[in-house]
């Protein structure tokens, strides 16, 4: 697998040390998909983003809207 070291993101912080790796997705397709571990550590990361991303955006802006 290839090694990326550059990042489209600007201004990065961590709330905690952390690791970040990265990999080609498209050159690893096949592998990837078999792998019952990635599947899930995958579908358990995106829903616990989701549902995050969800929370902040049913909770009201200001006062003015909760009325």
């Amino acid at each position: 697998m290839e090694k990326f070291a550059e990042s489209n993101i600007e201004d990065e912080e961590a709330a905690e040390r952390l690791t970040c790796i990265s990999f080609s997705i498209e050159k690893n397709r096949e592998r990837l998909l078999a792998d019952k571990a990635f599947l899930k550590l995958s579908c358990n990361s995106l829903s616990a983003k989701i549902g995050t991303m969800a929370a902040m955006d049913a909770a009201p802006d200001s006062c003015v809207e909760q009325s």
